[in-house]
């Protein structure tokens, strides 16, 4: 009995422990529970598979009953049952892929499920739903399910969600990187991050309250729609494969979509796209030319609230040129004609002429002479020529290519509209501004000779040639990597300039500026660069690899680096601080301007291809020019040469200026033996500077020399016109004889030997220790004075005697003390007489008119020496006597 009691309690413990394992397994093996609020016998409807083909379901009695279904997820097995009052739904099954459990009236849905797939929950009343334990749950329609958190950390393998109709306030879509099917509208979400989402094709995300949408690197994205937002900015341009966009009621300023994307619908009416906004998105917008037209949806019809996008006439015009159709509601929007108008302050008759983009177009334009805005007969076409003035505003309509309206005095133009304008000219007239932002494709532009203080090209990146001189210039600005290729800036009022946006430019003109620094390190390729009359104190062109020709004329250099110009060829520096210039940098230099540049030492050897050379009023004694074997046009005029040599072989020299020197006698002539005998045209010499006869001197036997060599001689003048043929000066010698005990010299032009008839000449003399001057005679007769003029050929006599002391003048009524002097000298003669004190080489030094019978006359500032005082009484008598100053 013992032994069946014992056997009876193993058997219950047994029972006992497979009972509890049973439990166990059927917790572990439980994998969604669902709850809701139903009565007895409620139809409760699900779908579901598993890879086992097997499941088991407890309707809330308790015991879960086993059934095969579907081992394909996207056929899963429909199950019909009902419930039992207040008690929950649980499926069991660990290997379960697919659970549709729409339509349930659920209030809570709790899944363990590992190998989930599927779910579709949608239309529910469940607040919150954690799928983490379904890590390989690939598609989830949870649309209208009550939802206000959903939990999807770890769905690395879902490619569709669907949770439209919630109350979601966010979504965390950072771990599903095989997303391609979004729909999330009618929530409450304010952010939408996606780009963790590569794969992302379609987003549907309409009537949230987003102010932020990141969609970049999405390259995959077909379809967005996310209209009736708050959204501020939607960057598409990484949407290679956008198809279509709405995005309208929104708070937009800014749309860009990429411009190779195939999308040809979009919608973005209430939004509030400023027109230079909305104008870059039609320039986002791909070109469907040849194509189907695009669909653009720009301005809402609902009255309740002005339209916010700005839709100008040149984004109609730029989007019909796309072939995208721009609508309000289901209306199309009409494109303006383009047109440009011009007022005038006043001018007899218009002088314009214009050029279509299309020639086709030519029976559609016209132009509003009489600005009436009717077409009549006698304004189709386009203006050519000239025509009289009927109205001081006048209208060109067409899509014009070219427009020239040059000396019009105009005062105002708007070419805004003229999208295909590539070449404006507005030179010569009174214009102080213009807005060039709706003229893209601008290539040249000519608008000097106007009142322009500012001028906006930063639109232009097209822009090839722009001559702005002559205006008022104080700022410019260029478009980014713009193609300009020459510029002319010159006088204007530029004291800065910012290149940083012109790498292609070739030619710079900034003559007459206010520049004093120059940055060459983005214009690489610059040839041609004229800087003159700026206020440049330093200058450094070895950035500048590439220059040709280089103008820094009138500038406050003193001295410049020319190493690496190797091919420069003009290089133009008059009117600087130079005193010194190494030009072994740049070998193949031709034109050489230094004029007006203090220079104390000029080798000109290494740049032996030199043909123009200009060295006018340079302070130069000597120059040597011998080896510019290639010399056409030599100009040294205003230095101190007394003679040149020209370089032995110079056949090609045809114009030579040494005005204003004074090459005179045999270095004249050794000159003009130098000059080459020309066998084609007249070579140009100037030699005698504004009718002066104390610079060069050339006789007329000189001149006919000259002249055999086919050559002329010129005079300056100091009237128009400039230059004069010369034919010669009358040539005389002077002869000077100095007697014993003294010296005297002409030293106010050489050689004496030949002087021009009409030059005045100076002496000076010198008598010995002991001796005074007896007589000046001059062709015979005595000389008042240090001075002669030069008539006939001269002979000049001066002699000297002992004196016995200081001399005195011996008449009466003259007296001169002291002297010697040191600081002043007393003068007794008669009121009215003129006292002049000459040094010893004819200068007049001091010069006074008496009042009274005794004058001071100051000699303290003198230099010690002797002079001669002159005096000259009324009745013409004059007295010569020495003057010693200690």
């Amino acid at each position: 009995m013992k032994r069946i009691r014992s056997l009876l309690g193993c058997v219950l413990i047994i029972c006992l422990s497979l009972s509890q394992s049973m439990l166990l397994t059927a917790q572990e093996d439980l994998v969604a529970e669902m709850n809701g609020t139903y009565a007895t016998g409620t139809e409760f409807n699900l779908w579901v598979s598993s890879r086992s083909g097997s499941i088991r379901v407890d309707y809330g009695s308790g015991s879960p009953t086993e059934l095969q279904v579907s081992t394909d997820p996207s056929m899963p097995t429909k199950i019909n049952s009902y419930t039992t009052e207040g008690k929950s739904v649980k499926v069991y099954g660990r290997d379960l892929t697919t659970l549709r459990c729409f339509w349930n009236k659920l209030t809570s849905l709790t899944l363990h499920a590992p190998e989930l797939e599927i779910l579709i929950c949608h239309t529910n009343s469940i607040p919150s739903l954690d799928l983490t334990g379904s890590p390989k749950l690939r598609i989830l329609d949870a649309t209208e399910a009550g939802l206000t958190t959903l939990q999807m950390s770890g769905l690395t393998l879902i490619d569709t969600l669907v949770c439209d109709g919630n109350k979601l306030t966010q979504l965390d879509l950072s771990d599903m990187t095989h997303l391609r099917l979004l729909e999330c509208y009618k929530n409450k979400l304010s952010q939408l991050d996606l780009t963790s989402c590569p794969d992302l094709v379609k987003v549907s995300a309409h009537k949230n309250q987003l102010t932020t949408l990141n969609v970049s690197g999405l390259t995959k994205l077909e379809e967005v729609s996310c209209w009736q937002n708050q959204i501020a900015e939607l960057d598409l341009s990484s949407a290679a494969a956008l198809t279509a966009l709405d995005c309208s009621e929104n708070s937009l300023t800014k749309l860009l979509v990429n411009p190779s994307a195939p999308i040809k619908k979009v919608e973005l009416y209430d939004n509030q796209l400023s027109e230079e906004a909305f104008n870059s998105f039609i320039k986002s917008l791909p070109d469907l030319s040849g194509q189907e037209s695009g669909t653009l949806k720009a301005v809402k019809t609902s009255s309740d609230s002005p339209e916010g996008n700005q839709v100008s006439a040149q984004a109609l015009r730029e989007a019909q040129l796309k072939n995208w159709r721009i609508y309000k509601g289901y209306e199309e929007i009409p494109v303006p004609m383009p047109r440009a108008t011009l007022t005038t302050s006043g001018v007899s008759q218009w002088t314009i002429s214009a050029q279509l983009a299309d020639e086709a177009q030519q029976d559609k334009a016209w132009i509003d002479w009489n600005n009436d805005g009717i077409c009549q007969d006698n304004e189709r076409g386009l203006p050519e020529g000239k025509h009289a003035v009927e109205a001081n505003t006048i209208t060109i309509y067409g899509d014009l290519e070219g427009l020239f309206c040059y000396e019009n005095a105009l005062t105002d133009i708007d070419v805004s509209a003229l999208q295909s304008l590539k070449r404006l000219n507005i030179s010569d007239n009174s214009l102080t501004q213009i807005d060039l932002s709706h003229n893209p494709l601008l290539e040249e532009l000519w608008m000097q000779n106007n009142q322009f203080t500012t001028i906006d090209l930063s639109h232009q990146p097209a822009l090839d040639n722009l001559n702005a001189s002559s205006n008022k210039l104080t700022e410019i600005t260029f478009a980014p990597e713009s193609a300009t290729n020459r510029i002319d800036l010159s006088n204007n009022k530029l004291t800065t300039l910012d290149l940083s946006n012109t790498p292609h430019l070739a030619l710079l003109n900034c003559n007459d500026n206010q520049l004093s620094e120059f940055d060459g390190r983005y214009v690489e390729n610059l040839s041609f660069l004229y800087l003159a009359n700026n206020q440049f104190k330093d200058f450094d062109p070895t950035t500048l690899p590439e220059l040709i020709e280089l103008n820094l004329n009138g500038n406050h250099l003193s001295s410049i680096d020319l190493a690496g110009l190797e091919w420069l060829t003009k290089l133009l520096l008059a009117g600087n601080n130079i005193s010194t210039i190494n030009l072994r940098g740049c070998p193949d230099l031709a034109q050489l301007n230094l004029a007006e540049n203090p220079l104390t030492n000029l080798d000109l050897s290494p740049c032996s291809s030199i043909f123009w050379l200009n060295l006018s009023a340079c302070g130069l004694s000597s120059v040597d020019v011998s080896s510019l074997s290639y010399l056409s046009m030599l100009y040294l005029p205003y230095n101190k040469l007394t003679e040149l040599t020209l370089p032995t072989e110079c056949e090609e020299l045809v114009a030579l200026d040494i005005e204003g020197n004074q090459i005179r006698g045999d270095k004249m002539q050794a000159l003009i033996d130098q000059l080459p005998n020309l066998e084609y045209g007249i070579g140009e010499f100037y030699v005698v500077a504004q009718d002066s006869l104390y610079g060069n001197a050339i006789s007329r036997d000189q001149v006919e020399m000259v002249m055999q060599k086919s050559w002329k001689v010129f005079q300056s003048t100091k009237t128009e016109p400039q230059y004069l043929e010369f034919e010669g000066y009358t040539i005389y010698p002077v002869h000077l004889t100095v007697g014993e005990h003294g010296a005297a010299s002409i030293v106010n032009y050489q050689p004496a030997s030949e002087v021009p008839m009409g030059v005045r000449l100076q002496l000076s003399v010198t008598p010995e220790a002991g001796y005074k001057i007896q007589s000046i005679l001059v062709n015979g007769k005595p000389l008042e004075g240090m001075e002669f003029e030069v008539l006939q050929e001269t002979n000049v006599e001066v002699r000297f005697e002992k004196e016995t002391a200081l001399q005195v003048p011996t008449d009466a009524s003259i007296a001169l003390y002291p002297n010697p002097a040191t600081d002043y000298i007393t003068v007794r003669t008669a009121i009215g007489s003129s006292i002049e004190l000459f040094a010893s080489d004819g200068t007049l030094v001091a010069t006074t008119q008496t009042t009274m019978p005794e004058t001071t006359l100051s000699v303290a500032e003198l230099p010690a020496g002797r002079y001669v005082a002159r005096i000259t009484e009324r009745d013409g008598k004059t007295v010569l006597t020495p003057v010693i100053v200690r």
